[in-house]
This record gives C-alpha cells, structure tokens and sequence, in this order.
C-alpha cells in the first residue's frame, strides 16, 4: 500500500485502522507517519487545521480511499518524532456540516434527487453519481422538502434517498453516490475454514427479523384511506407468524429500504491474517459466497461485504470483513 499526502507518496507508515463502508457516505483512516518538524514540507504537510488531501493506493496502484485529513495528534520523545492523522472521505464532509447561512431558506419545491444533490453539494465542490439502477426514483420529483438550517446534510440526503428505496453511499474517489441495493453479483471466491481466515462468526437477529413488513403512507388531507405496501423477508420462514407494520413519513417507495434492513439482520464477521483474499483486498459492495457448517451455512450461500476494516501493528496486518446475506 501507498499513502500520497497533499502530492507527495509516503512509503513507510503505519494503518492504525482503515475501515471502509459499502452504505455510508464515507470511509475514515487514521495512519502514523514519522514527521520531521525541521523539513519545511513536512510542516506543510501536517499543519494542524491544514485539511490536506489524502489519497491510498493498494499495491496494484489501484485507488483505495481519496479524502481529506481532519485531525492531527503529535508524539516527541528521545526516540521518536511522528504524526497521526485521521479522517474521511471527501464526501464525508456532509457528515459534519450544514449548508452556509446564506443558502437559507433551503426548500425544494418539485425539485427531483438529482436537482437537489446539485444545489447541496456545490458549496463543497463535491461530485456526486447517480447509478442507472436508481435514475428513475432519483428522477421523481419530490413534492416538497426542506433542509432546516442546524440540519447535517447527509441525514438530510440519507432521509431522502430511504424514501425512494436507495443507498446514499460513496466511492473510491471520494464522491457521493446514490445507488439501489445489489441483489446478485459475481462471487469473488469462497470463504471456508482455513488459511488466510482466522475466525468466522454468525449473528442473526430474529428479533427485529419479520416475515411481512407493511409500510403505512400519510393520511390524505381529502380523508381517503392511508396507502399500504406490503412485502415479505425471504429469509424468514414462511410459517412464522412474525408481522409488523410501520409509518411511511414521506417518499413513495420506502417499503424497499424496510426490506433490505431486514438483511442486516444475518451477518457473517470474518477475521483474517493479511489484507488479501487470493491476490486483492476485498472491498465493499465485493460478493463472497461462505460455506462453513458450524455456522449453518452448509451450502455455498452469497454474502455482500458491508464493511471491511484494515490494520496493522507490529505482528504484522490483519483485517475484519462484515457481510450481510443478500
């Protein structure tokens, strides 16, 4: 792996953790670098308050994580001088900010996704992509909605992209993006006991896993009755009588993203040595099919990778894989 600060490639390091997410608006890092405080580039690099560009590559070169550092912690002793920055995405920035006063009042008026991320993204100088599989709820015009002036901008966004059914996330390059769900993919390999997998483990939630999910639409002001939408969890059995219906606060097709939380509720974490599966760091949005009978996987059953979580120490590399059925 490499780490290029601000223009100029860093070849030793150390990941304190790199975790990266399939839905979430960002990635974040934290890496230690040794920093000398009378080179002139260095204290450029690592000013505090200096918001550099941070770029990770793997070791094909391919793009990893593009962001930005936004903390800075200092360690000087007899023995060492050496700087530890943490950060995100560059789209994590709408995690933290709301949009400038000046853009107040913000409500959008027949406005669809598309105009909207538009308007919210342009005083951070963010890209964002919107995925073929989601142009036509992102084309659907909201009737009204507005982003209150305390308000985060990713809740704002996420709100609105759960109530069409999508995925507000984000990609290698730092950009927002808005996606549907993957039902299928192409299986990168299989996960079975053994070499370079030092742990596999299931947790399923039966709890908050239901057999039919009813999402219940606004009263209309003319008094006709509340729209319903009604969908099954495949992954429930059908003979268990397991029901629950929930409000719809806006959108049209919010009965999708009920649905594909219900996935979260079966999830495979798998710890393993090094960072590589075969000859390639697994990466969110990756399918890996998963045998494994102890944990009542006995036939070769595809996985998303959610979340994948790189670090390193002085043993050496290891890395923690999070994966939903699909």
């Amino acid at each position: 792996m490499r780490v290029k600060i601000n223009g100029i490639f860093f070849e030793h390091f150390i990941v304190n953790s790199l975790d990266l997410g399939f839905d979430t608006v960002a990635s974040t890092f934290n890496i230690t670098v040794p920093f000398d405080p009378s080179n002139p580039s260095h204290r450029s690099l690592f000013r505090p308050f200096g918001y550099r560009s941070v770029f990770f590559y793997d070791d094909n070169d391919d793009l990893i994580l593009a962001g930005t550092a936004i903390n800075q912690s200092f360690v000087s002793d007899a023995s060492v001088t050496e700087a530890t920055l943490t950060g995100y995405s560059f789209s994590g920035i709408l995690e933290d900010c709301t949009l400038p006063i000046a853009s107040y009042p913000a409500q959008f008026d027949n406005l669809n996704l598309r105009e909207i991320l538009t308007e919210v993204t342009k005083p951070f100088n963010l890209d964002f992509v919107i995925f073929q599989s989601a142009m036509d709820q992102a084309n659907t015009p909201y009737e009204q909605v507005e982003l209150g002036p305390t308000q985060k901008i990713k809740g704002f966004l996420d709100g609105l992209c759960r109530d069409r059914g999508l995925i507000l996330s984000h990609d290698v390059a730092g950009r927002l993006v808005v996606r549907t769900e993957p039902s299928s993919g192409q299986a990168r390999g299989l996960i079975a006991p053994g070499a370079p997998f030092t742990s596999l483990r299931r947790d399923t939630n039966g709890q908050n896993s239901f057999r039919e999910v009813t999402v219940i639409g606004q009263a209309s002001a003319t008094g006709d009755e509340p729209q319903q939408d009604t969908g099954f969890n495949p992954l429930i059995d059908r003979l268990a009588n397991r029901f629950i219906s929930v409000a719809q606060t806006s959108g049209d097709n919010a009965l999708a993203s009920y649905l594909r939380d219900q996935k979260k509720n079966d999830t495979v974490t798998i710890s393993m040595e090094g960072w590589l599966i075969g000859d390639r760091m697994p990466r969110p949005g990756d399918f890996y099919k998963i045998r494994n009978s102890g944990l009542f996987i006995d036939n070769d059953t595809p996985y998303l990778t959610r979340t994948a979580s790189y670090q390193q120490d002085a043993q050496g590399k290891t890395a923690t894989l999070n994966m939903t059925r699909v």
